[in-house]
């Protein structure tokens, strides 16, 4: 397991009440639990985060926090930089959208680790939701920052052991990113759009289809291909690793000499290799395959499905009677067609 060093730490009360943010005193108490906690749970998302980029290297944050890298600023300097700019892009958005919503109070913790291994900084932004709690002590209730399952934003931003930028991370247990903490206050851009995520995502997994299980494997290309289209359209946020969960990982091939934990393991390779998110809204017109296919029944009869179907397994069946003779079995909605061929029983 990879070990940090922590550079520097600053925990700051930011309320829009107040005119501005106020840094609290770290003592010896339970914040340095709290911040193993936090850095835990920031890493046990890290396949919900999305890159982004620098709109200019000058803003604020970021060319602040490079005069603390080269030890150019003070981290006490430094902090209240970033406090203040937090505070300000939140009043700013306030009074944009006061009749519609409040933006919630919380704490604002700013954290370097370096990494023992492999040099690399990480510089740690993150936003915790205020909670309620009772005092057991004084049986009152209290307002703070909760130490698990919090409302979380958070940024990271990674560099080289030569203090060069390698990419910057954003997460938000909302289910999309607030404007004002990724423009308003660090004043980055998305490193790729939705309409990209979800065009690379699904013609990635379909190409990793189509060259494993087209031809070898056809009844389970047919269903999980189907499975595809259908989790893509259905999801409003689409989160890959959920995906490869919930399509993949419990799926129970029709021929046996299917390895699915070898398909999983060039889906996971995905996201870097072909260059999209893990986390994205997906658009669904940019999932572009051919959804209608025609299957050769006979001379005389086609087989057409017009779109993706749930549980194709349950709908469309082959079996063979006792003289060897072929038969699909369809499942039929619509009761004018039943009728047509509801012939009598010889």
């Amino acid at each position: 397991m990879e070990s940090y060093e922590q550079i520097f730490f600053a925990f700051f009360d930011v309320d829009l009440s107040r005119d501005q943010p106020i840094k609290l005193e770290v003592k010896e108490n339970d914040i340095p639990n709290f911040i193993e906690e936090l850095i835990q749970e920031i890493n046990g998302k890290e396949d919900r985060v999305r890159s982004y980029c620098l709109q200019r290297e000058s803003t604020e944050v970021f060319s602040n926090l490079i005069k603390l890298l080269n030890d150019d600023l003070d981290s006490d300097a430094f902090s209240m930089i970033v406090a203040n700019r937090l505070h300000e892009a939140e009043k700013t958005t306030q009074d944009k959208i006061k009749h519609l919503q409040k933006i919630k109070k919380g704490s604002l913790v700013q954290i370097v680790l370096k990494n023992n291994e492999t040099g690399e900084y990480q510089f740690i932004v993150a936003k915790v939701e205020d909670n309620d709690f009772l005092d057991k002590k004084t049986l009152l209730r209290r307002v703070g920052p909760p130490y698990k399952d919090s409302a979380l934003k958070f940024c990271k931003h990674v560099f080289s052991d030569m203090l060069e930028l390698i990419d910057i991370y954003i997460y938000d247990s909302n289910p999309k990113v607030s404007d004002y903490w990724y423009q308003g206050f660090l004043e980055l851009r998305e490193a790729r759009n939705d309409e990209h995520n979800t065009k690379q995502a699904f013609n990635s997994v379909k190409t990793v289809l189509d060259r494993n299980l087209k031809r070898q494997f056809p009844q389970d290309y047919n269903i999980l291909k189907d499975a595809t289209i259908n989790y893509f359209r259905s999801q409003e946020i689409f989160e890959y690793e959920e995906f490869l969960e919930n399509v993949f990982k419990g799926y129970e091939p029709e021929n046996s000499d299917l390895d699915m934990n070898r398909i999983i393991t060039k889906f996971r390779e995905l996201p870097e290799r072909n260059d999209f998110d893990r986390s994205f809204k997906p658009v669904p017109k940019e999932i572009k395959s051919r959804i209608s296919r025609k299957y050769a029944v006979s001379d005389k009869i086609d087989l057409t499905l017009k779109d993706s179907i749930d549980n194709l397994k349950e709908t469309i069946r082959s079996y063979e009677d006792s003289e060897g003779k072929k038969f699909l079995r369809v499942r039929v909605q619509n009761e004018s067609t039943f009728e047509q061929f509801n012939f009598k029983k010889k």
